[in-house]
């Protein structure tokens, strides 16, 4: 990876290593003309920093940009890319027509023990809230896992570095 660093780029590191900023170089090439897909992540074009997240971290932006020079930024968000549909390959079933039902006499009910019925009325009803309560808490945990795997702000230098600023996935 040494290869890609110039004394500028280290110079840069250096810096934002003095501020407790983790910067990466993270590739080359230059500034990107139209989003693209490459390796699980959407890399997408930015002329300026004038999104809320750029500008929330615009000094480590201002510091590589004030050293070394700016073409622009990508907003890296990884996404695993998805599957194309199946293709159809049965046919939809026939329509079955139903014979009307038979009723014969119906019978008394028998005495019902309505207490008893109330009771375990009672317990299905906890043990519904308590399954809909568990499953709401662990989709929220791995709702908060899943969140912080990404994005990533990358700066693209005058010389065609890609150096990331700023990422939230550690």
């Amino acid at each position: 990876m040494n290869t890609l660093m110039s004394n500028e780029i280290k110079e840069v590191l250096t810096k934002a290593r003095e501020k407790h900023w983790r910067f990466a170089v993270v590739g080359e090439g230059g500034m990107i003309p139209a989003p693209m897909y490459q390796d699980g992540w959407w890399y997408m074009p930015m002329e300026k920093p004038d999104n809320i997240i750029c500008r929330k971290y615009y000094q480590r932006i201002k510091l590589v940009a004030q050293n070394v020079g700016m073409q622009g930024l990508i907003i890296a968000d990884e996404s695993p890319k998805l599957l194309a549909a199946p293709k159809k390959t049965w046919s939809s079933p026939k329509p079955y027509k139903v014979a009307p039902l038979k009723v014969g006499r119906i019978e008394e009910m028998p005495d019902v023990d309505w207490q008893t019925v109330g009771q375990v009325l009672k317990v299905v009803g906890k043990v519904t809230l308590a399954v809909v309560v568990g499953t709401l808490y662990f989709l929220a945990i791995v709702a908060s896992v899943l969140a912080s795997v990404d994005p990533k702000v990358i700066v693209v230098t005058k010389s065609g570095t890609w150096v990331e600023v700023v990422s939230w996935y550690k």
